[in-house]
C-alpha cells in the first residue's frame, strides 16, 4: 500500500486524519483483535476514529476506494502472519522532509494506541510487562514533535533506528496479543538504543 495513494482517499473523503494514523489505528485493532475477530467491521471503526473521522462511514466511499482500503486491510494482516516479519509502519517515504515523517510517525502511533483502545485491550489486563513497556514507548513517541536538527546524518539515522524498533516492537505486541504464534519461544522485545 502507498501511502500517498491512502493520503489522498482519506483528503477526498474529507478526514482530518492521515494515512499514517489509518494505518495505526488498523494495526491496533488487529493486535487487540486479530483479523478473525475484527472481521468486516475495522473500517466503520478506523473512519470513526476520533475527531478527525466523524462523519464519515463506508456510504462515502466509492469502488475503487473501498478496493483500496480492503487491499490494505488484507496487505496489512497477511504482513503481521507471515514468518518473514515484513510488517512496517505505513509512513512517507525516505524521499519526503524528516520533520514530515517524524510528524506522521508521530501520528501512526496515536493511531495504532487508539486501535489498541478501541479493539478492547484493558489496560489493566495482564499481558507482559515487555508490551507495557512498548506501549508506554509508543505512547511517548505519539508525543513527538518537530525538534532541532542535530546534523542530517545523524537526524536520519535516529528516524531510521526509531521506525526499526516500532516496527519489531509493533510485531512483539501483535504474536504477544494474539498468542505467540510465530515468535521463537526465546524471542525477546526490541530495545531502544
Amino acid at each position: 500500500m502507498e501511502y500517498l495513494a491512502l493520503r489522498e482517499v482519506l483528503l477526498r473523503l474529507g478526514t482530518e486524519g492521515g494515512a499514517s494514523e489509518c494505518h495505526g489505528i488498523l494495526c491496533g485493532l488487529l493486535c487487540a483483535q486479530g483479523g478473525q475477530r475484527l472481521g468486516n467491521g475495522w473500517l466503520t471503526r478506523v473512519l470513526e476514529a476520533g475527531d478527525g473521522y466523524a462523519g464519515v462511514n463506508e456510504a462515502d466511499l466509492q469502488q475503487g476506494d473501498l478496493e483500496m482500503l480492503a487491499s490494505l486491510y488484507r496487505e496489512t494482516e497477511q504482513q503481521f502472519l507471515e514468518l518473514d516479519f515484513t510488517f512496517a509502519p505505513l509512513l512517507p517515504d525516505d524521499d519526503s522532509d524528516l520533520s514530515e515523517r517524524i510528524q506522521a510517525l508521530a501520528e501512526w502511533c496515536r493511531g495504532f494506541l487508539y486501535g489498541i483502545a478501541a479493539g478492547g485491550l484493558d489496560v489493566s489486563s495482564n499481558y507482559s510487562s515487555e508490551v507495557g513497556e512498548l506501549l508506554h514507548d509508543l505512547t511517548e513517541i505519539s508525543r513527538a514533535e518537530i525538534y532541532e536538527e542535530q546534523g542530517e546524518e545523524e537526524d536520519e539515522r535516529a528516524c531510521m533506528e526509531l521506525v526499526e524498533y516500532i516496527r519489531l516492537g509493533v510485531i512483539f505486541i501483535y504474536e504477544e496479543l494474539q498468542g505467540r504464534r510465530n515468535l521463537p519461544a526465546d524471542a525477546e522485545p526490541p530495545v531502544l538504543h
